[in-house]
């Protein structure tokens, strides 16, 4: 997915917190809360570790068996939980350094880290809350490919423009080359080239586009929008959203083709997201 030796340019750190912060806003209430790691030695509970609150008194859980990770997450009003077996990450990580290669990308890196954590939590050293469905498929590395070959094929762009009013807010722009990712831009170099903006989203979005394609070559889509717009789309992923946007003209997508398979990617991934939930559901029923 990333060339090796991918370059990054023009952000500024304003820029970086400003993607990190819409996207961390972004997240539903669900999404949002907290979450707790806990650390257990066979049946016993010895640590305990909040994302918000730090490390968390132990209590009545330090003399008795250790609580399930569904358990724990009520008590200490967290939207997600994890017990991990003392020794379970331990044995993640030597499994990876045993079985990385130097000829392997982040994209095959990622799938075998990911791959090793589930064979943990197929032998229960692992617990998750809430529970992943009893089978999980991990995507092949054909798979990202075609994934990626969708949004941004080889020697193309893909921008991202967030745009607020008469300004160019921040931007994310990919550029593949024959091994993946092979160029980050930010926006920095695309305000030098236009300037003041007229406010209006449609005729920005050309403008900058035509200038991320001077800086970048040819673009395989440009999505540009309202930090504001993007948040709510990105908090509430109902059906129809992204497209009754698009439609309203507060989200442009160009080229329109590039734009309306992208739509369709959004609703089969909202589709997978449900099934995956139902499967969890069916899960967690049949085990009670």
């Amino acid at each position: 997915m990333l060339s090796p030796d991918v370059a990054l340019d023009g952000f500024s750190g304003t820029d970086w917190q400003r993607l990190v912060e819409l996207l961390g806003a972004a997240r539903s209430p669900q999404q949002a809360g907290a979450s707790v790691v806990a650390v257990r030695d066979g049946d016993r509970l010895r640590k305990l570790l909040h994302t918000s609150r730090g490390r968390l008194p132990l209590g009545d859980a330090a003399t008795g068996a250790s609580p399930s990770a569904a358990e724990i997450a009520r008590r200490h009003g967290a939207a997600r939980a994890v017990v991990i077996e003392s020794g379970a990450l331990d044995d993640v990580l030597e499994g990876f350094g045993a079985r990385a290669r130097h000829d392997q990308d982040l994209t095959d890196q990622i799938l075998l880290l990911f791959g090793l954590w589930r064979e943990q939590v197929r032998l229960g050293r692992i617990e998750p809350w809430p529970p992943w469905p009893g089978v999980l498929l991990l995507p092949g590395r054909a798979w990202i490919e075609r994934g990626l070959d969708l949004v941004v094929p080889r020697d193309q762009t893909a921008l991202l423009a967030l745009l607020d009013g008469r300004q160019l807010w921040t931007s994310l722009a990919l550029t593949r080359g024959e091994r993946g990712i092979e160029h980050i831009w930010g926006p920095e170099p695309l305000r030098a080239q236009i300037g003041a903006l007229s406010g209006n989203l449609r005729a920005d979005a050309r403008l900058v586009a035509r200038a991320a394609t001077q800086l970048a070559g040819p673009l395989s889509l440009c999505v540009a929008v309202r930090p504001e717009r993007l948040r709510s789309l990105l908090a509430h992923p109902a059906p129809g959203r992204w497209a009754g946007a698009a439609l309203a003209g507060e989200l442009v997508l160009r080229p329109a083709r590039a734009g309306a398979l992208l739509l369709a990617v959004l609703a089969a991934t909202r589709a997978a997201a449900t099934v995956w939930t139902l499967l969890g559901a069916l899960r967690r029923g049949v085990s009670h």
